[in-house]
């Protein structure tokens, strides 16, 4: 989880210079908004298909995880090579990428228990 979080942070190290020169602040909360309204839906998604199958905590856990976790590091390489002049579109996909794996860490420590929140 450190590396993880490490990880994401030294991509972030492209676009908090810029973003904290000049900040906006109507553009952090947007983007925290966004990123954390997508995150969200997508792990509670993959826990009421697991309810919804009554799986046991193990496969619940996996079916939370499947739906949650996807691959937002393309989404940053993509933005980073399309529009290299503009480091503050980065800000949805890194904010996306900390809150998933926070929510991730939950559901794995939470051991997919039934009730447990994502």
């Amino acid at each position: 989880m450190v590396g993880s979080l490490l990880l994401t942070y030294i991509n972030a190290g492209g676009v908090l210079g810029p973003f904290l020169t000049h900040p906006e602040p109507v553009l952090l909360v947007a983007a925290l908004v966004v990123a954390a309204t997508v995150c969200g839906l997508s792990f509670t998604l993959g826990l009421i298909t697991a309810r919804a199958l009554r799986l046991d905590g193990p496969a619940g856990a996996s079916v939370t995880l499947a739906c949650g976790m996807n691959n937002s590091s393309a989404s940053a390489v993509l933005i980073t090579t399309t529009l290299p002049d503009r480091p503050h579109v980065l800000l949805p996909v890194l904010a996306y990428s900390l809150l998933q794996k926070v929510a991730a860490g939950r559901v794995v420590g939470a051991g997919g228990r039934p009730g447990a929140r994502a």
